[in-house]
């Protein structure tokens, strides 16, 4: 999958939580190798999850989580939770193990998207 993620934080709360807004666009399958999920439905999903932005949140102390999520915290047949779930990793504030210099790669944190998700933030 391929989606552009627009991120737009929002004022703190009290407790000092920040919510961010997410919005998905352009989202579509790239390539597809799940035989028991047919590609309409998870076109389906991505256009669900493009319809309404979804409001994420960072905590004080850099935690992150989802605010007012409706649906399964997380269902592994959808693809609009992976995209979700780079989007918590995107949002983690240590992004690499190590500092990283100009021309080298690095890779987010990885706490919400697992061995066999695989992302490119």
């Amino acid at each position: 999958m391929a989606a552009i993620v627009t991120l737009r934080p929002q004022p703190p709360d009290k407790d000092g939580n920040t919510p961010v807004e997410a919005s998905y666009s352009e989202a579509r399958v790239t390539s597809i190798q799940c035989a028991p999920l047919p590609l309409p439905i998870w076109q389906k999903k991505l256009a669900a999850l493009q319809a309404v932005p979804v409001i994420f949140r960072v905590g004080p102390h850099g935690e992150t989580g989802l605010v007012r999520f409706a649906e399964k915290y997380f269902d592994y047949w959808n693809g609009a939770d992976l995209l979700r779930k780079l989007t918590l990793d995107l949002l983690q504030t240590e992004f690499a193990p190590k500092p990283v210099f100009s021309g080298e790669s690095w890779k987010a944190r990885g706490q919400f998207a697992y061995a066999l998700d695989s992302g490119t933030a």
